[in-house]
């Protein structure tokens, strides 16, 4: 489902059925779609936990991970309309605000500790 004029945390590393068969992994996942969405490549990724998000509408397995980058980003403006860098703070208001979708709010939810 697609969450229009709703913030979500980039690249989510959900594996996706790329060929019939065989399915890619959360790590294959993760670096494909750093790349796709935001130009990010070559980086080294660290897992930071796995997920589980059900709510009436989706249900999400998932994997989070970090990792450090120092280049430019490249948003691809058919996946991604715009990003931000934001303070824990910053973070924190905008999942009260109700613009976050759920499986996202969860995610971070969990990363900060809140």
């Amino acid at each position: 489902m697609a969450w229009f004029g709703f913030r979500a945390v980039p690249n989510s590393g959900r594996p996706q059925r790329r060929i019939a068969g065989a399915d890619e992994s959360y790590e294959e996942s993760a670096e494909r779609e750093i790349e796709e969405e935001m130009g990010v490549r070559n980086v080294q990724l660290q897992k930071c936990f796995d997920f589980y998000h059900a709510d009436d509408i989706s249900k999400v397995w998932g994997r989070l991970f970090s990792c450090t980058y120092d280049g430019t980003f490249r948003l691809d403006p058919e996946e991604v309309a715009s990003g931000d860098f934001m303070s824990v703070q910053e973070v924190k208001e905008l999942m009260s605000s109700g613009k976050v979708p759920p499986d996202s709010k969860a995610c971070m939810e969990k990363y900060l500790g809140s």
